[in-house]
């Protein structure tokens, strides 16, 4: 392949799972019990195999996030998702909007963003990180994200931990290789005022690549940050980068009972506790 020396990039940006990647089949997925490698790129490139990443590392923490915007399934059959113009047609307020947020109100460089057309029904939108987030930072930044827009988008990673039970968390299909179900590659684009400006050959598209520029993690963390909202104790105390002031616990030396009945917040923590609420 002419431009196999690109792969390195490809398999830069594209860093998850450390030991295992999925392969798609007839009947969905299959875990690949292996380090994802440049042989195995340049099968899913050229349509041998198609393959999907796992987001999340053993240790929890991501590399990359990825945006979902579709066709409903409920008008697939009226839209042609194989013609590039219908589908922009359909998804072009939706994909400007979410850019929209993402450089306007997040403060994300347009360098940063890699726009995907899977060869589906719809588009990715990549953010990588130039270093590794905690799975949890990421999934609120989703969250956040999702409040911002009028409509339904799928967020990756939907997971912020993994556990015995959840090995491996949800899975994304990887970028230029070839929807099963379609039959269509997927290609890389970019936006412009006259609409979409798509990279045809596979050398132009892992070219492309190179201009992509990962992002600092606080770029998502000030989003956070500023939203107010907060992440669980056990993934922050999990990232020894950060130094956390250490506080005294306060102690109340008063009527314990009578504080709980008139305690306006324990009140409502009891009341949520008795239905079962988080």
């Amino acid at each position: 392949m002419k431009a196999k020396i690109n792969l390195n990039t490809y398999l830069r940006l594209f860093k998850g799972r450390e030991d295992v990647f999925a392969q798609q089949s007839e009947n969905g997925y299959t875990p690949v019990q292996k380090a994802l490698d440049a042989f195995c790129i340049e099968h899913h490139i050229n349509g041998v195999i198609t393959l999907g990443l796992y987001v999340l590392t053993k240790t929890s923490l991501c590399h990359l996030i990825c945006i979902d915007i579709d066709i409903n399934k409920n008008e697939i059959d009226s839209i042609n998702v194989l013609n590039p113009v219908d589908k922009y047609k359909y998804l072009e307020s939706k994909l400007k909007k979410v850019l929209e947020v993402l450089t306007d109100c997040f403060r994300v460089p347009s360098e940063a963003i890699l726009l995907e057309d899977t060869g589906g029904r719809g588009y990715h939108i990549w953010l990588f990180f130039s270093n590794a987030v905690q799975g949890q930072t990421a999934v609120i930044f989703g969250e956040i994200l999702k409040k911002q827009l009028p409509f339904e988008i799928e967020f990756f990673p939907k997971q912020g931990e993994l556990n015995p039970k959840r090995r491996y968390g949800n899975l994304i299909k990887l970028p230029l290789g070839v929807h099963k179900k379609y039959s269509c590659r997927s290609k890389f684009f970019i936006l412009s005022k006259t609409g979409l400006s798509f990279f045809d050959s596979i050398e132009d598209n892992l070219a492309h690549l190179e201009s992509i520029r990962p992002i600092p993690p606080e770029t998502i963390d000030e989003v956070v940050k500023n939203s107010g909202e907060v992440i669980p104790v056990q993934s922050r105390l999990s990232d020894s980068s950060i130094d956390y002031p250490i506080q005294k616990r306060p102690v109340f030396d008063g009527d314990l009972n009578r504080f709980i009945q008139e305690c306006t917040m324990l009140k409502n923590l009891r009341k949520k506790a008795e239905r079962g609420e988080q």
